[in-house]
């Protein structure tokens, strides 16, 4: 009995995407970067776009953030800095860029 199995059936499943695993989770860079620069807390960054610790930090490498030191530092969470988007927002002269407006939106759907 042959147990090979045909190239085009190989080809067919690896590029059906219904089947395909070890996809990166989409996390848009401007809006990591303006989270990690603020001390967002990586769980609630993680929470926000849907998957796991592990991969916040890898992004965060990815696109040349500065690593967050060991131990204690000062963190925020993602209810505070909501909160801080909201009273820069209501300000004169203080504007949101395009990537706080795509937080705060993607905030409000949850």
């Amino acid at each position: 009995m042959d147990k090979r199995i045909p190239n085009a059936e190989i080809r067919r499943v690896w590029m059906d995407p219904s089947l395909t695993e070890g996809r990166r989770p989409v996390i848009p860079e401007a809006e990591l970067r303006v989270l990690w620069l603020a001390d967002v807390l990586v769980r609630d960054i993680a929470a926000l776009y849907q998957c796991p610790t592990n991969s916040v930090r890898q992004a965060s490498k990815r696109i040349w953030l500065d690593r967050r030191p060991r131990g204690r530092h000062e963190t925020i969470t993602l209810a505070e800095y909501r909160i801080r988007l909201i009273r820069q927002a209501n300000r004169p002269g203080m504007p949101l860029s395009d990537a706080q407006r795509g937080i705060l939106a993607r905030i409000r759907q949850d």
